[in-house]
This record gives C-alpha cells, sequence and structure tokens, in this order.
C-alpha cells in the first residue's frame, strides 16, 4: 500500500528560497562575529571563538544541501507528473502516491521515480494491444534503455524492488510476450528484444527476491502462479522460464540472475501443482491449429495462449515445462535446490536416509510427470546436480539426503529416462552428480561396487547401474572432462603419501584403474552410437580421449598445483575448455592437450616420482637431463640443491613429451636402478587392464562383469 502525498511546487520554491536566505545570512553573520572578535583582541578565550565558528559554518552548509536535496525532489515529483505519474490538482498543485514508509532519501525517490516511471509502462505494456502510446510517451526501444541504464544492483536494490512493486507480479510473465508482438511483429528482432527485457525482469527479480522476508516473497510468488495457471495463460510459462535464467539451450551460469531462497522454494511449491500434460496438450492443439507461424497472435492461440519464441528461432516457444525456470534458478544454489527437493524426513544412525511424506511426494510428482524435453529435463538434472555437492557437507542431515537424492537421480537416469532424450546439457549435469559420487565411482572402476550410495535393487547390480549412468553421458566431451577430473582427484586424495614404491605403484594402478574403466565405457558408447562408421567413430571418440586426458592432467598430477574442490557445482566444469574455472581455478587447458591418456598418466608418475624423492641416484636428477637444444624444461627448476618439478597447470603435449625425454635418457642411462619408471608403467598398464576388463572382459570370447543397459 502506498500514501498519497500533496506538493504545491511553488509554494515548496518559496519556502526553500525564504530557507535559503536565511542560510546565507547565517554564513555573513559569522563571518562579522570572527570580524568583530579580532577588532576586540579575540576577548574569548575559554573556550576560544575558534571553537565554535567551524560548528557554525558546518550548520549553515547543512542547511544549504538538505535544501539543494529538497529542489531536486521536487524536481523529482515534477517530471513524475508529466510522465503520467501522479494527477495535478487545481492549478499548481500535484498529488502522486508513494510507497508507504519506503522513501526516506533522495535517493530512493530518485529510484522510485525512475522505476515509477519504467513500471507504468511495462504494466501497460502487458495488456496493451500495440496501438495505444506507452504512458510516459516512450517508444518501446527508450523504455528499453532505460531498463538497462537503470537496473538495479546488489549495493542499490530500491530500483529493482520499486520496479517489482510497480509492475505486479501478475504482470512479469505478460510482458515478454507483449513485447514480442510489439516490437517488430514477432519478428527474430522483435524475438531477440523480447528475450532482452525477460533477463532485465529477471535480474530486478532476482536482486528484489534477495530483500524479501518469507511472507513478501509468497506473496509475489503466488501472484506469478496465478498469471500462468488456466487455459489461454499457459503460453505464458516460456516467458517465466526466460525471466527465471532460461534463454536458449546454451544456459550460461555465470550470468543467470541469482534468487531469493524462501522466493524460489515458494514459487517451486506453486508451480509443480500445475498440470504439464495438458499444458503440452494446449501448446500442440495451438500448434496444429495455426502452424507455427503467427505465435505472437492472440487471438489465433485460445488454448496454451500466445507464448513467447525461443530465442534461437521465430518460431516454437521456449521451454513450456512450468519447474523448467525455476529449477534452473534452484541450480545456482546448491542450499535451495536440495531444500526443494529434500523438504523433510530423517537420518537413521547408520547414515542413511529416509525421505519424509513431503520428500517423497515431491520426487514422485518431479520424477513421473511428462519429460518436456526442451529445457525441463535440463532444469531438472541441473538442480539434482546442485543437490548432490551438498554430500560432504558438515550437516550430517544434509549430506545424507544429498546422498539419498544423487542414488535417487543415477536411478532416475538409467531406469526412466530413455537414452534417446539426453541433451549435451543434461549430460554435463548428470555428470556433476557423477563427480560427487566418484567415491563410489573409483570402487566401481577398481573392481568394487558404489557401497554407501544407497542404490535401491539387488546389490550385485549395483556397479552395473552406476556404469550404465556414466555410459550414457560419456560420449560429451565436457562430461568425460568433468568425470575423469573427479575420479583422478578421488585417487590421488586416497594416496596422500605415495613417498614409498610400494605406495606410488597402488596409486597409479588405481590411476590407471580409473582410464581403463572410463575409456572402456566411452569407446562403448561411440561403437554401439556408430557402428561400422568409422569415420564418426573416429570423430566422437576423440570427444572422449579429449575428456579423459585433460580431465586427468588437470588433476591427477596436481601434487604442486592448485587442488580441485571436493565438492562439484553445476557449471563448475561446464564449458569448453573443460576444467580450467572452478575445478582447477588457476590451470589453464593448454592449446596442445594431451589426449594420450596412458601418456598423461605416466608423465604424472615421473614428475610425481622425482617429487617424492624416489629416484635415489643423484645423477638421474642432473640438470642437464632437464633441458633440450631449446633450453632448460619450463616445468623444472632447483630450489636449495634439490630439482623441483612444477605441474601446476593441466600439461600440454610439449609438457608432457619433454618429461618422457627426461625418462628415456635416465633408462639408457642406467640411472634408475629400483626401476621407478619401469615399476609406474607396469602399474599404469595393469590398472588399466583391469579397468577396461570390468567392461570388455578378459579376451574377445569374454564379457565383463559389468553389464551396460542400453
Amino acid at each position: 500500500m502506498g500514501k498519497k502525498v500533496y506538493l504545491d511546487p511553488e509554494a515548496l520554491q518559496r519556502r526553500v528560497d525564504a530557507f535559503k536566505e536565511i542560510a546565507e545570512k547565517a554564513k555573513d553573520e559569522v563571518g562579522k562575529i570572527v570580524n568583530a572578535s579580532s577588532d576586540q583582541a579575540d576577548p574569548m578565550e575559554n573556550p576560544p571563538l575558534e571553537e565554535y565558528t567551524p560548528k557554525m559554518r558546518a550548520a549553515a552548509a547543512a542547511v544549504t544541501k538538505r535544501l539543494a536535496e529538497i529542489e531536486e525532489c521536487k524536481k523529482t515529483i515534477e517530471r513524475l507528473s508529466s510522465n503520467g505519474i501522479g494527477t495535478k490538482v487545481g492549478d499548481y498543485g500535484i498529488e502522486i502516491e508513494v510507497p508507504d514508509d519506503r522513501i526516506d532519501s533522495k535517493g530512493k525517490l530518485e529510484s522510485w521515480a525512475k522505476a515509477a516511471v519504467d513500471g507504468k509502462d511495462l504494466e501497460s505494456l502487458a495488456d496493451s494491444d500495440g496501438k495505444d502510446p506507452l504512458p510516459s510517451g516512450r517508444s518501446y526501444h527508450e523504455l528499453l534503455k532505460s531498463l538497462r541504464e537503470n537496473k538495479g544492483s546488489k549495493k542499490n536494490p530500491h530500483y529493482a524492488n520499486f520496479l517489482i512493486d510497480e509492475v505486479g507480479p501478475e504482470n512479469l510473465a505478460k510482458i515478454p510476450v507483449a513485447f514480442q508482438t510489439h516490437v517488430g511483429g514477432g519478428s527474430a528482432y522483435g524475438n531477440e528484444k523480447a528475450h532482452e527485457i525477460a533477463s532485465l525482469l529477471g535480474q530486478n527479480l532476482g536482486i528484489a527476491s534477495t530483500q524479501w522476508d518469507r511472507k513478501r516473497s509468497k506473496a509475489v510468488a503466488d501472484g506469478i502462479v496465478k498469471s500462468v495457471t488456466g487455459k489461454g495463460k499457459w503460453g505464458r510459462i516460456p516467458a517465466l522460464n526466460a525471466i527465471l535464467g532460461m534463454h536458449d539451450k546454451k544456459y550460461n551460469y555465470r550470468t543467470a540472475p541469482t534468487f531469493g531462497k524462501n522466493f524460489l522454494l515458494s514459487l517451486g511449491e506453486g508451480l509443480e501443482k500445475l498440470p504439464l500434460d495438458e499444458i503440452m496438450r494446449a501448446f500442440k492443439a495451438d500448434e496444429n491449429l495455426t502452424g507455427p507461424q503467427h505465435v505472437w497472435e492472440p487471438g489465433r492461440r485460445n488454448n496454451a495462449g500466445p507464448f513467447l519464441a525461443a530465442s534461437t528461432t521465430s518460431h516454437g516457444p521456449n521451454s513450456m515445462d512450468p519447474m523448467a525456470g525455476v529449477l534452473y534458478a534452484m541450480s545456482k544454489n546448491p542450499e535451495v535446490a536440495h531444500e526443494y527437493l529434500a523438504p523433510d524426513g530423517s537420518r537413521h544412525p547408520n547414515g542413511s536416509w529416509s525421505p519424509g511424506d513431503k520428500m517423497k511426494r515431491r520426487w514422485e510428482l518431479l520424477t513421473t510427470r511428462p519429460r518436456e524435453q526442451n529445457g525441463g529435463l535440463d532444469a531438472f538434472t541441473a538442480a539434482q546436480a546442485a543437490a548432490s555437492s551438498l554430500r560432504k557437507n558438515e550437516n550430517k542431515d544434509k549430506a545424507s539426503s544429498a546422498t539419498w537424492l544423487s542414488a535417487r537421480s543415477i536411478e532416475y537416469a538409467v531406469d526412466v529416462v530413455e537414452e534417446k532424450e539426453y541433451s549435451d546439457e543434461m549430460k554435463r549435469n548428470l555428470a556433476v552428480v557423477a563427480a560427487n559420487c566418484a567415491t563410489e565411482g573409483v570402487n566401481v572402476a577398481r573392481g568394487g561396487s558404489p557401497d554407501g550410495l544407497g542404490l535401491e535393487g539387488d546389490p550385485s547390480r549395483d556397479p552395473s547401474t552406476f556404469s550404465t549412468f556414466l555410459y550414457r553421458i560419456m560420449d560429451n566431451k565436457d562430461a568425460a572432462t568433468i568425470v575423469s577430473a573427479a575420479f583422478a582427484r578421488e585417487v590421488r586424495d586416497r594416496f596422500p603419501n605415495a613417498n614409498d614404491q610400494r605406495t606410488f605403484k597402488d596409486k597409479y594402478q588405481a590411476m590407471g584403474n580409473v582410464h581403463g574403466y572410463l575409456n572402456a565405457l566411452g569407446d562403448k558408447k561411440v561403437a554401439d552410437m556408430y557402428g561400422d562408421d568409422e569415420k564418426q567413430r573416429s570423430e566422437f571418440k576423440k570427444n572422449v580421449t579429449w575428456g579423459l586426458g585433460v580431465g586427468s592432467a588437470a588433476i591427477g598430477g596436481a601434487f604442486t598445483g592448485p587442488v580441485a574442490p571436493a565438492l562439484w557445482a553445476v557449471g563448475s566444469a561446464a564449458a569448453t575448455p573443460a576444467i580450467v574455472d572452478n575445478a582447477v581455478p588457476d590451470a589453464t587447458v593448454p592449446d596442445d592437450p594431451i589426449t594420450d591418456v596412458r601418456s598423461t598418466l605416466q608423465a604424472e608418475a615421473y614428475g610425481e616420482a622425482i617429487a617424492r624423492g624416489l629416484f635415489k641416484n643423484p645423477d638421474a636428477l642432473h640438470p642437464n637431463l632437464f633441458r633440450d637444444e631449446d633450453g632448460a624444461y619450463p616445468w623444472y627448476s632447483m630450489e636449495n640443491g634439490k630439482p623441483v618439478i612444477d605441474f601446476s597447470g593441466s600439461r600440454g603435449d610439449a609438457q608432457n613429451t619433454q618429461i618422457h625425454d627426461w625418462a628415456i635418457k635416465v633408462k639408457d642411462g642406467k640411472l634408475d636402478p629400483d626401476d621407478v619408471i619401469s615399476n609406474a608403467d607396469k602399474a599404469i598398464d595393469a590398472g588399466i587392464k583391469q579397468g577396461e576388463a570390468l567392461i570388455n572382459g578378459e579376451s574377445d570370447k569374454d564379457t565383463g562383469s559389468i553389464t551396460i543397459r542400453r
């Protein structure tokens, strides 16, 4: 609710001018007092006059400053009146309604004034037929420009708060659809601008929602849900999803807005009740009625209603799943995604989790509803991935419930979703789930089981279920990178002190297990996809080997470099080049990434053996061996008379070749009497063979112990 304010600009200006005169006279009087005191030889001694004069001048200056602010506020209100906000009263007065008890400074008044004009235009646009001008008299392009310039920020959230108030939650999802209609008549240009306005609305909604309490969050969420509920309104769902950050299938996790927890939870609880099956039928009926063209014409869309077309095409909707946008937004905040997916339940003494009734109902709802493939599955798996990152949370209840969710996510991906439904985005998301299950994954790669994850059904089938899960995503380069990096990190963490030959060999045999296992899964997936098409098989095999090579190089041997995260988050390694950002913050993928993972593991082993002092013959570490015709190797240096190997970044092919050249010199010179190099090679080869045998068997006539479900 607001309060009405009356202003007579001329009367106020007269008062301001009168006070200005008083302030100026005060300044003059201070000067007179100072002069008079000087003429009298400064008779004030205790305290002296100098102690008072700065305070008197400051008081006069404060009055002048406040008067200037009042004048600015007066001008702001006058501008509002000329922009259609407020009404004129009599010959001189202006009456305007302002938010109740929320404007207590000039800055807030200016923010509200800008939001009031923009909001009034947007509210008008929501139900406009495009024929009437905007209340401010501006063009649509001027409105868009104002939104760009004034968008709120975390430091100054006032504009965002006021804008959402002025527009009204019930109008938000209408606006991009209307903008698409009125700017370019549904053309690609108009569609582009409609998505931009959706993005701007989303940014302001996100900033505002982080300021709201639970009651306000629910009220706004309820208003939004109501606006997209029912025949003729479902068409606004794609616009709502765009506002929440989904603009096309190449989602940008870094620039998508962040929303308040209470708002997202309330919005999710409201939108989950919408009937996706009916919504999809309504969209289909409208398409059959009018064809893909004219999607922006309200009169031609009688079932779902007019919708916001996808930003990459001039026809066809953005995701029509009402849960897509909110789940996608939740995926940016693991705590929110987890709280939504695991609202209740209890932890048993053995650490396992029993979901409560609400959690059971919600999971059943989300996993049995129609699977919308234009973003709905992507968003759901993104939320699953975010929740899985809490598996090692200090709060044991959160960790336990996150493990339960991870297991159910794997089962959902294997048992419910058909392989043909997997998008590349979904594969990246599920790779994050796999990364957060690296402990169990490495156990499977070494011939064990994913015990502790809590997969349901016959325990003897658990390794096959987990492996089928990986098989379905390993043809994606980014997914292969995420999984291999996480599994390599898990192995490295299991052997933190590989300072003796036996532990060192065990570590690199385990590294070989992981590579052999993942490589065999990738091989099988590519072979099943392309059969006898050698060209396609070769091309897609490169994706797998590239991912495995970069992932292993970035993490596996980083014994002197940056450490990858224990918990993997959505978007942390989801963009090529793969592993760089959150996974290894200071590392970069080189221009010449290694695609031969066996060679990568050997290079890691040799470098780590040097760093751990396993080469006892000092001649093996002579500086002359660490150089070629171009000079000393850049990853080698001497400190306090000892060699230092710096593999702090992802190694490229050139660096890989250099350390192999060093190893050849050592072996040829018989400088490795303990066979450190040979033993490392044997351990890696044995591990690779064992890992591959799990999938392919020991021979062509044999089958592996793991069965992939296609």
